[in-house]
């Protein structure tokens, strides 16, 4: 951060993780907030019980140290629609990003290296 770098760190929202010194330390930096996205905001699904792709939750808390980042990474989702659970063989499948948000932090990296006077529109 000294550097003028910006990171994103993400781990599962309700993870014991958040509650570790290092982390909670990390967090009081001024520079450095943390939000909350549902990952179905991002596309993520999983297999349902017909093996078909069903919306799954998978809220996750990112912390950064770009408010840019904090805002287009708090997306939740509005609960209209039905979730898949992720027990069992599910979670396995659920430690990778879906495309969009591996496509907004990317975004969100090279809009920070080239500036903001090059930005370009995300739209996911």
């Amino acid at each position: 951060m000294a550097n003028g770098n910006i990171f994103p760190h993400e781990h599962p929202a309700t993870a014991i993780y958040w509650d570790e010194k290092p982390i909670k330390d990390l967090l009081m930096h001024q520079a450095v907030t943390s939000v909350v996205a549902d990952q179905i905001q991002y596309s993520f699904t999983t297999k349902g019980n017909n093996g078909k792709p069903v919306p799954a939750m998978k809220p996750t808390r990112f912390m950064t140290n770009s408010t840019q980042m904090a805002e287009m990474l708090q997306k939740r989702c509005d609960r209209q629609h039905e979730h898949q659970a992720l027990v069992g063989c599910r979670c396995a499948a659920a430690a990778f990003y879906p495309l969009g948000t591996g496509i907004c932090i990317l975004g969100l990296f090279l809009t920070s290296a080239i500036g903001p006077q090059s930005a370009f529109p995300l739209y996911i």
